[in-house]
């Protein structure tokens, strides 16, 4: 996923991102406009991106379209310097940039790539959506930028729903999340004692893992 449309606004879409995609996504967005003006026959640094790429295509097919890249990729960079506390290389690259001849004309769709089963119908919501539900096994904001709040509270409406999924796999609820390679701890209900969970399949680690990250995360 080259960039996050997390949000209409630029700026509040680069802070959205979590610490360690804001180097990745730095660079692959500069790349998308790298490629729009490599388009136009100027000579660039980055060629990773091709030219009929879905997000080259939506890039080129305005102005407003390419400046809104080109203010994420900008945000993205000060938001780095912010938390790393200093710069990164792609931020020269990106002043650097000429703006190609495009179509005067407003922003368009945001395109998506979403999978179906995270898609809504507004856009930004899709790529959230996905956000929240792939991204959050790794995702981490400990750099002083703390979590939007669409992320936190879809991160608990997530839970909800996995506590649910838990409780009707293993008819016992998760109290303590003490996750090894030899099983997990686990309060049973039936019982009203400490159990541990062992032997799982890898749809029960699964799901214990989603349980467990959203419950850390909260």
């Amino acid at each position: 996923m080259p960039v996050y449309f997390l949000d209409n606004n630029p700026r509040e879409a680069a802070r959205c991102l979590c610490d360690k995609h804001l180097g990745r996504i730095l660079v692959d967005t500069v790349q998308i406009l790298c490629a729009v003006c490599q388009h136009y026959d100027y000579e660039v640094p980055y060629n990773s991106f091709s030219g009929n790429d879905f997000i080259v295509v939506w890039a080129k097919t305005s102005l407003a379209n390419f400046r809104w890249l080109n203010d994420y990729a900008d945000e993205i960079g000060k938001e780095y310097v912010k938390r790393y506390k200093k710069s990164h290389a792609t931020i020269d690259v990106l002043k650097e940039l000429p703006t190609p001849p495009l179509a005067n004309i407003s922003l368009t769709e945001f395109p998506s790539i979403v999978p179906d089963k995270y898609k809504m119908e507004d856009t930004v919501e899709s790529y959230r959506n996905l956000y929240i539900h792939e991204k959050s096994k790794n995702a981490t904001w400990n750099k002083g930028t703390n979590p939007p709040n669409w992320y936190k509270e879809g991160l608990d409406e997530s839970s909800k729903i996995l506590y649910m999924e838990f409780f009707e796999e293993f008819n016992c609820r998760l109290r303590v999340y003490d996750h090894s390679r030899e099983g997990i701890i686990i309060e049973s209900d039936a019982c009203g004692r400490w159990d541990k969970l062992t032997k799982l399949t890898s749809e029960e680690q699964s799901l214990i893992e989603r349980l467990c990250i959203n419950l850390k995360n909260r």
